[in-house]
């Protein structure tokens, strides 16, 4: 049954190489190529795209946890646009690691897309999921996308080389406009390390802006000592 060649390692890393296709539905190269390796396992003649859309029943055998995992990892790969949004709303609540090497493919596949469409805001979408998971493997791949996006989903990354860059940013903080202040305090928010409080009370004393206040409020509220990195 194609559940079966779906729910193998070999066959799911066959699905999720369509990764580059910016279409929905089942790419032509994709099917082209899973038929060729069925019709050499089991002398399968033809496949038609319908019968190649990834259904749950290919992960009726793992467990929920994994197969929450392999089924919105197959939508981000494969799935239009409304299906990758949700998918990627899906892996940043699970945070599981093994989903960045398929996020990583994506955001530099698609990282000079043009700032205003839809493929580029999935983009942004899929740094923030990155900054949910928290690996410090994604390090690299936000520190080089210089947006607002980019720097709050690295406050994700708990991992002192992350906690470095924020250092220096902190350090040559003192003369951003208020926008700015409010971008570094989204980002610092969300490393939820008590390390920052210093500076948010100093911040606090040099800036009358409403809106900084506020975010200072918000970073201070989400203060969590397990995830402190002193």
């Amino acid at each position: 049954d194609l559940y079966e060649v779906y729910s193998t390692y070999y066959g799911f890393q066959v699905l999720t190489s369509g990764v580059n296709i910016k279409y929905a539905g089942v790419p032509v190269e994709l099917r082209e190529n899973l038929q060729s390796i069925l019709s050499d396992l089991g002398g399968v003649d033809a496949l038609s795209a319908k019968q190649l859309k990834f259904s749950l029943l290919a992960f009726r055998k793992c467990s929920p946890h994994l197969t929450v995992l392999l089924w919105n990892m197959l939508r981000l790969s494969n799935g239009g646009m409304k299906a990758k949004s949700k998918a990627l709303e899906a892996l940043g609540e699970l945070a599981d690691s093994r989903a960045i090497g398929l996020l990583h493919m994506y955001v530099k596949t698609h990282e000079s897309a043009y700032h205003r469409s839809k493929e580029y805001r999935l983009v942004e979408e899929c740094l923030l999921c990155l900054g949910r998971i928290g690996n410090h493997h994604s390090f690299e791949i936000l520190r080089d996308i210089p947006t607002e996006i980019g720097n709050i989903a690295l406050g994700g990354i708990r991992h002192p080389i992350a906690q470095k860059v924020f250092e220096n940013e902190t350090n040559r903080s003192l003369g951003l406009y208020s926008r700015q202040m409010v971008q570094l305090l989204k980002a610092l928010s969300n490393t939820r390390s008590r390390h920052w409080l210093s500076f948010y009370e100093a911040i606090r004393q040099k800036y009358r802006s409403g809106g900084v206040h506020e975010a200072i409020d918000h970073a201070e509220r989400n203060v969590h000592p397990p995830f402190d990195n002193e």
